[in-house]
């Protein structure tokens, strides 16, 4: 007879083990002999897992049979996933969400699908791969023409397009390339007798070359063009959809208002044609709107008033037409002249008020209203403003170049971690920073782990304390044999490009992956006043 402790086991999850510790389902025996320990137990579920190799950034999401889902982290070599499944089922591992904090990677499943065969599947390969820039493009401002390189994946070297370069309208500012590649258009901010406009290219996805499409360029606002002469054209904003954008024209005196104008982009001509509705009138120094990552809500930074009333105008977005309808009141940011950013999970827009000084946390609701989270903090030194607002996702840290307003003030960088769930902000120890006098905004590199700023005749740079935040300004510089101008990291973060528009000239610097230093590794010619570099596809 077994003893109660054995029945009270024996209701257990591992019943059938005890009742044969026990003497129970097997009458007692061990075998043949009688003897011997307790048969084993033949599981009937096992693990689904694999491999991962090359992995440096984070965000690779897993999936299993279309449900169950796994994060894979950054360095990762190994992934199971925690449930188990039958024998004889079927399991198939696929990519849900691709790396999305740190350098561009593409990652890719081989073996992921196959039948549970009475053991463990560990055979499960996700190689992941950093993707470089195909092409680099250079807006040349004062040439009134656009430069095409072709990148060396493996070297960095930038080589000259065959054509290069190609004619745009006046004052070419910046590039953007559409989502599938095949087009590349070129916003202009004209001059004193041409309205800005864009110059519309198809992209040889071989060689980089551009040509002009044939309805190109495209004017802007239909019957209610922007004026010649416009004070400042912002960057265009594309869409998450990547079949319509927006940027902002503020016109010339003595009316500086800013018009918003929008412009939807077809898949087979490339032509543009106005958003219905667009212009829109969007107040003074109004900036390009940015998206929540769904594309359903855009938020505008603008002032009602020269200098005064700074706030955000969210609206709501229809795909495909990109047709916007102002939602909600719009919300104060505390300060005027407002520059706005988004967080990629879209919960906050972050907003740095340039002519009070001042940053502040807005949150975003279900219905896109914009709300303030606590009040605005001072970034730096009075009589300075910060700049662009630089979000960090891996760090979760913001960094503002804080440049003089007035004479005598003192130039900095401030740095303020945002809490993911409240939005509340906390400043990083010892910040405002020294920045030795720079003003331009830091341009972080990929990996997270380093800033990068122009200043004056030299690239400086920070390294990133990975558990603080804390920016810590190295003592070597770089020094172009021309002014640099602006600088823009590869997504690989194997290379940085700087333009110098008094050289005419741009450069690529290998990047020290441990340390962030920069070694020169081409400079090669682009136009007077070569403007904003731009990596554009893939290899």
């Amino acid at each position: 007879m077994r003893s109660a402790r054995c029945r009270v086991a024996a209701t257990s999850l591992f019943s059938s083990f005890i009742l044969a510790a026990c003497g129970g389902g097997g009458g007692g025996g061990g075998g043949a002999g009688g003897g011997g320990g307790p048969p084993m137990i033949t599981p009937t579920s096992f693990p689904v897992g694999g491999t991962v190799t090359g992995l440096v950034s984070s965000g690779l999401v897993l999936q299993n049979n279309g449900g169950e889902e796994v994060t894979i982290g950054s360095g990762a070599s190994a992934f199971t996933f925690p449930t188990v499944v039958p024998n004889g089922g079927t399991y198939s591992v696929s990519i849900k969400t691709q790396p999305n904090i740190g350098p561009l990677q593409v990652c890719t499943v081989t073996n992921g699908d196959g039948n549970i065969a009475g053991a463990t599947v560990t055979s499960v390969t996700v190689t992941c791969v950093t993707k470089t820039a195909k092409f680099l493009y250079v807006p040349n401002q004062s040439a009134n023409t656009v430069s095409a390189y072709m990148i060396d994946a493996s070297t960095g070297t930038l080589a000259a397009v065959a054509g290069s370069p190609f004619a745009t309208e006046p004052t070419p500012r910046f590039v953007t390339a559409e989502p599938s590649g095949k087009f590349v258009y070129v916003t202009t901010l004209g001059s004193s007798t041409s309205p800005p406009r864009i110059s519309g290219f198809a992209l040889n996805g071989t060689s980089g070359a551009l040509t002009a499409l044939a309805d190109s360029p495209f004017d802007l606002g239909g019957s209610t063009p922007p004026a010649a002469g416009s004070l400042f054209i912002t960057a265009p904003a594309l869409n998450p959809a990547g079949a319509f954008g927006y940027l902002s024209v503020w016109n010339p005196p003595p009316t500086p208002t800013a018009q918003l104008y929008g412009a939807t982009m077809d898949a087979t001509s490339g032509d543009l044609a106005d958003i219905a509705g667009t212009p829109l009138p969007v107040g003074y120094e109004a900036q390009s709107p940015v998206f929540d990552p769904t594309g359903k809500f855009a938020f505008l930074a603008r002032d009602t008033s020269p200098n005064s009333s700074g706030e955000i105008m969210t609206f709501n977005v229809s795909s495909p037409s990109g047709v916007l309808t102002p939602s909600g009141t719009p919300a104060s940011t505390g300060g005027n002249r407002p520059i706005a950013a988004a967080t990629p999970d879209g919960k906050y827009v972050l907003a740095s008020n340039a002519a009070s000084g001042t940053f502040v946390v807005m949150a975003v609701d279900s219905a896109g209203t914009v709300s303030m989270v606590g009040s605005p903090v001072v970034t730096g030194a009075a009589g300075t403003a910060p700049g662009v607002p630089i979000y960090t996702r891996r760090l979760g840290v913001v960094y503002l170049a804080n440049a003089p307003l007035v004479g005598g003030s003192t130039p900095s960088l401030a740095a303020y971690r945002v809490d993911g769930a409240t939005g509340a902000l906390t400043m990083l120890a010892g910040s405002p920073y020294d920045s030795k006098g720079a003003t331009l905004f830091p341009m972080p590199h990929p990996s997270g782990k380093f800033l990068y700023q122009v200043n004056g005749s030299t690239v400086q740079r920070y390294s990133l304390d990975q558990a603080t935040g804390v920016p810590t300004l190295l003592g070597d510089v770089t020094t172009p044999a021309d002014p640099p101008g602006f600088l823009v990291p590869d997504p690989s973060g194997r290379y940085v490009y700087v333009t110098s528009g008094v050289g005419g000239s741009v450069s690529s610097y290998s990047v020290d992956q441990t340390t962030g230093a920069l070694t020169l590794v081409n400079t090669v010619a682009a136009g007077a006043g070569a403007f904003f570099p731009q990596p554009v596809g893939l290899q």
